[in-house]
């Protein structure tokens, strides 16, 4: 088992794999946001591996083993995908989280090829074939005492949220759900339940944003940025940036992550970051933020679009389109590069 980590959260970087006080061997790629109470700079890594040690028990089967499995990691709110090891039982448990942000596929064995069962956030060649992605619909269970045998799944808990709960916006008019017909949206954005739904939001995207920014370690220099907002001037990531700017130090700087690909760096989305830019430091004066433009030639397209076909498998968006379906995660790639 083997794992490389991007260091997300806690005063220390977290090796993996991490073995515990029984020797089960956790990989996790994940963040805990909620539904765990841990302090903003301890290791999630270790609070996982902690808890799914509390399932160890001798006298423990399998079956058991997952149901306690499931129990442990379906209260945990936030991304991620996971293998642990249970050694007692000999069995390896892996799965995503229900909505599956994070990757995991697995390559099952053929006999014809006498290939392994492997698992990895990404296929590990650019071959197709055998490798699919894990569904996010519980956990699996692979029995390693049996030759050739099967993983088995154990689903999520379902839980259903009523209609009529405080998080449901109200339905809409009768003559605006049938198809085509248009509608006057200020009388309904001015209703009551509608203000008390949008000031919800901002509180839980407020919260969100607090909790993701607030346990990134600190930086060595001073004057380098722990928080980083990929910044097209859009009103989404302005937001972001505004919410940012209320949960870190007034102290730190914040990095607004511009990228451009048009070859003379002055696209319509450039130039609304210059824009979304100045309004920010108009309205939060006191806050130093750094404006990092970033320009991508295309040739630099050209040269990392093998690279990407090669990671994305299993799925086939990027190479079933034309070159500029890899535009989007070239964008994500060269904001980090330099930042991890």
């Amino acid at each position: 088992m083997v794992s490389a980590v991007l260091h997300l959260r806690g005063t220390q970087l977290c090796e993996q794999p991490v073995h515990d006080r029984h020797g089960n061997v956790l990989l996790w790629n994940g963040e805990v946001f909620g539904g765990a109470s841990i302090p903003i700079y301890e290791s999630d890594t270790k609070y996982v591996s902690h808890r799914l040690a509390s399932v160890d028990d001798d006298s423990v089967s399998a079956e058991v083993a997952a149901t306690l499995v499931v129990d442990a990691l379906s209260m945990i709110q936030g991304p991620f995908a996971f293998a642990w090891l249970h050694v007692s039982t000999n069995t390896l448990f892996y799965g995503r989280d229900g909505l599956g942000r994070r990757s995991l596929v697995v390559h099952t064995p053929d006999d014809a090829k006498r290939s392994c069962f492997l698992l990895a956030s990404v296929a590990l060649n650019s071959q197709r074939d055998g490798w699919e992605e894990v569904a996010c619909t519980g956990v699996f269970s692979l029995d390693l005492n049996m030759l050739g045998a099967l993983p088995r799944l154990h689903p999520w808990p379902v839980r259903v949220v009523s209609v009529a709960s405080p998080r449901c916006l109200p339905p809409l008019p009768p003559s605006v759900v049938a198809l085509g017909t248009s509608f006057d949206a200020d009388p309904f954005c001015d209703h009551a339940d509608m203000m008390l739904a949008a000031k919800g939001l901002l509180q839980v995207l407020s919260a969100a944003v607090a909790k993701r920014v607030e346990s990134i370690p600190t930086q060595e220099h001073a004057d380098s940025a722990r928080v980083g907002v990929l910044f097209s001037g859009g009103l989404d990531s302005v937001v972001l940036a505004a919410l940012c700017h209320l949960h870190v130090l007034p102290t730190e700087p914040i990095d607004l992550l511009a990228i451009c690909f048009d070859k003379d760096h002055n696209s319509p989305d450039r130039r609304a970051a210059t824009a979304s830019w100045t309004e920010l430091k108009h309205l939060f004066p006191t806050r130093q933020w750094h404006f990092v433009a970033i320009d991508i030639a295309s040739h630099q397209v050209d040269t990392h679009q093998p690279h990407m076909l090669v990671v994305e498998p299993p799925t086939s968006d990027l190479s079933s389109s034309e070159p500029p379906a890899v535009v989007e995660p070239l964008a994500l790639f060269e904001s980090t590069s330099g930042f991890c």
